[in-house]
């Protein structure tokens, strides 16, 4: 799926606010950080990918949020969390870092 990503950029320019940008950017190199998140929604508007997601609990979400912004071209928010039956609804929002 890497590479995959990789060619549409390629083919679509290199905009560093583009939607494969932020995808790219935001899920290449998770590893660990993802195995207790389930993403439900993607939205791209206005250069924002808003990310809807699911976890065990609200670590799981603040660390992927945390490895986000570790990243020196995106920055991560974390928009809403609840709490529902021992699962943790989240937004993220994902951006480019100008």
């Amino acid at each position: 799926m890497e590479q995959k990503l990789k060619e549409l950029k390629n083919a679509s320019g290199n905009a560093t606010n583009g939607l494969l940008f932020m995808l790219e950017e935001s899920f290449s190199g998770l590893n660990q950080e993802t195995k207790d998140i389930n993403f439900k929604s993607f939205t791209f508007r206005n250069n924002r990918l808003d990310i809807g997601l699911e976890s065990k609990n609200l670590q799981a979400t603040e660390t992927l949020n945390k490895k986000l912004n570790t990243s020196k071209t995106i920055k991560s928010e974390i928009t809403a969390s609840s709490s529902e039956k021992n699962i943790v609804k989240g937004n993220l929002r994902v951006e480019a870092r100008h």
